[in-house]
């Protein structure tokens, strides 16, 4: 007997939006005495389309359980039926925020320490993933969600995750979004840099992310010849008024030769927190979200610049000032 979608969550789900093979709702699972609030990946059933996801679901999950900037999955993928045809459900945690691309048209480019503070974030997410042998192959800010609370990034959707032993793509496929993809990535199949696409795929799309927060625009845009322009790395450079130390690692991050980029994650990591103190760097745009981001390299957090006053010690030496009095009057009315 197949399970019901609606026996399992309170009313229908709320389409929140689109993705490349399947699509992502909001819903609420009954629980005991409760309800909570979820995000399903759901995709009209298709054997292909439940292999992916399940090859997904274990990337997801083994990432998870390396990187606490990866959002969580409640179980393998499950076939339910609703309105009238069986659908593959992957049941993920809700986040509670937005997506960096969303954020970033609100905002325009970021402040040089808050965009290092967010690819730190997605750097670690991604040195844990490379850890056990997955590459996202996807990075993206639609990808990138930030939290509303702790302003905590989150890496999502590992629908074209490379798994050991586990393959997702057909011989026809190809892997990632155009604008933010390796060039490796755009090969077919049986080209023999094809293999290449592998962990430094993901160094060159963070370092595509990382362009877009510091540009706020894209490091290229579509056309024909796109593969030829990666090819010759022809994207308009950074303003000179950034820091050249953080030019230096975006440069790196977007060559075209994989083997002339960052190894993996982990050594991408270690260069973006050995970058000098961005704090002081005048902010290009307030990028509201971000208020528990960590440290970058001893720097304050964007809450911290926002909230630290220039006022010295003179509000403690007032406070002392006044409570001194009356904690002497307690004092000498104490029995001794």
């Amino acid at each position: 007997m197949s399970e019901q979608l609606l026996d399992i969550y309170v009313s229908d789900p709320i389409p929140h939006r689109g993705g490349g093979h399947a699509k992502i709702y909001f819903a609420e699972r009954r629980l005991i005495g409760r309800t909570l609030p979820v995000a399903l990946k759901m995709a009209p059933w298709s054997d292909a389309k439940w292999e992916r996801m399940v090859v997904e679901y274990k990337a997801q999950e083994c990432a998870k359980r390396a990187s606490m900037h990866v959002v969580g999955v409640y179980g393998e993928p499950r076939k339910l039926f609703w309105e009238g045809q069986y659908w593959v459900v992957l049941e993920m945690e809700k986040i509670n925020g937005c997506d960096l691309k969303d954020a970033l048209a609100r905002t325009g480019p970021m402040a040089p320490a808050d965009a290092v503070a967010v690819a730190i974030q997605v750097a670690k997410a991604l040195a844990g993933a490379h850890g056990i042998g997955i590459v996202h192959r996807d990075i993206k800010p639609a990808n990138l969600l930030i939290e509303d609370v702790t302003g905590r990034i989150r890496l999502c959707d590992f629908g074209v995750a490379s798994v050991p032993g586990e393959s997702v793509t057909g011989p026809s496929d190809r892997m990632g979004t155009d604008l933010y993809m390796a060039p490796e990535q755009h090969l077919h199949r049986d080209h023999p840099d094809y293999e290449k696409a592998a962990v430094q795929a993901d160094i060159y799309a963070l370092g595509a992310v990382l362009y877009e927060m510091l540009a706020g625009s894209r490091a290229w845009r579509k056309s024909p010849d796109l593969w030829r322009e990666k090819r010759q790395e022809r994207y308009v450079p950074l303003p000179k008024a950034l820091p050249r130390s953080l030019r230096r690692v975006v440069k790196k991050c977007m060559r075209f030769d994989p083997l002339r980029r960052y190894g993996d994650a982990a050594e991408l990591l270690d260069a973006l927190q050995r970058l000098p103190d961005l704090a002081g760097m005048p902010a290009q745009a307030k990028f509201a979200g971000l208020s528990e981001t960590e440290p970058v390299s001893g720097a304050a957090t964007p809450r911290q610049r926002m909230k630290t006053p220039g006022w010295g010690p003179w509000p403690y030496i007032a406070a002392g000032i006044a409570i001194g009095p009356a904690l002497l009057w307690v004092l000498n009315r104490m029995p001794l």
